[in-house]
């Protein structure tokens, strides 16, 4: 690149940082909203209340607005308190903050209501059928840098209540003809949020697929109802024992559990086999295979074919 296109670019460049530069200082500095004038307190407030004219039961809406300087004014919050008053406030306070110039605004709206008989308004058939009555009262509770905790009262309008019955309604109250009434009879449409039948059918399948899983559980996991086989009886186990004691080939573990036959026979009252047995267990030399055998199969068939080892 030559001399002369290299100082272009480089001009260029610099052209286009320098404007950057501009841009970024005019948008910087480019004023915003107005800051409005606040009092020395730093803080201003004004309330309203819709609607001032209501009827009986009616739901009454305060909106009140706070606006402070944060350098001077910290932490604002709204307090209703039902001070000479029968209104009750329905739920917390709705808040919207916002940004006004350097200062900083809170938008509070309030919902409160009165059913109570104290909030009933005149007689119509007097003429005379609207009363005022009075809110409950509401202050803004905040914080100054250097003199503490301070409080902020803010004045809600009184509102005028008004029956919901004309003067010919009300003379014709208490006798007849009644005066008509201004609302239906007929129940509202039903809605549902999920289809009834869809509903139903949804329960039920629900119900079927418990009870297979309850009946797949209860097989895996529940008693078996199963004919068991018995338990042998002391006998079989001791013609069991001989012949496992054989199969070992151990000699005292044969002598032990012929003894043991014995015994077992003696208490069935097969005194000559129980001798028997009892003399192979402590024949020299070691018991044989064929005559243990022999003796076990002996006291299988004349035994336990009619008895089952049971004790006689």
């Amino acid at each position: 690149m030559s001399a002369d296109r290299r100082t272009v670019v480089t001009a260029l460049m610099a052209l286009v940082a320098a404007g950057a530069v501009v841009a970024i200082v005019l948008l910087a500095t480019q004023p915003g909203a107005p800051t409005p004038r606040l009092p020395a307190s730093g803080i201003l407030t004004r309330a309203s209340v819709t609607p001032t004219t209501a009827h009986f039961g009616d739901l009454i809406v305060a909106h009140v607005s706070v606006l402070y300087d944060p350098r001077r004014v910290l932490a604002p919050k709204l307090v209703v308190a039902r001070d000479l008053s029968s209104y009750v406030v329905g739920g917390a306070a709705k808040t919207e903050r916002r940004g006004v110039g350097r200062a900083r605004a809170i938008d509070y709206t309030v919902r409160m209501t009165c059913l109570d008989h104290p909030c009933l308004p005149g007689d119509p058939a007097t003429g005379n059928s609207t009363n005022l009555f009075s809110l409950p009262s509401v202050e803004v509770d905040y914080t100054k840098p250097r003199a503490g905790a301070a409080t902020h009262q803010v004045p809600l309008p009184q509102i005028e209540i008004t029956s919901r019955l004309t003067r010919s309604d009300a003379t014709r109250l208490n006798a007849p003809p009644h005066p008509p009434l201004r609302a239906s009879t007929s129940p509202l449409p039903v809605h549902y949020g999920i289809s009834p039948l869809l509903l139903e059918t949804l329960l039920v399948a629900a119900a079927v697929a418990l009870l297979a899983l309850a009946g797949v559980l209860f097989h895996r996991f529940g008693p078996s109802f199963r004919r068991t086989r018995p338990l042998p009886s002391p006998l079989e186990r001791a013609l069991l024992l001989v012949e496992r004691a054989h199969s070992h080939g151990v000699v005292s573990e044969q002598r032990k559990a012929l003894e043991l036959l014995a015994y077992e026979l003696g208490r069935t009252g097969e005194d000559d086999l129980a001798l028997s047995a009892r003399v192979l267990a402590w024949s020299e030399p070691a018991p044989e295979r064929d005559e243990s055998g022999a003796l076990t199969g002996e006291v299988r068939q004349t035994v336990l074919a009619g008895s089952n080892g049971r004790p006689r």
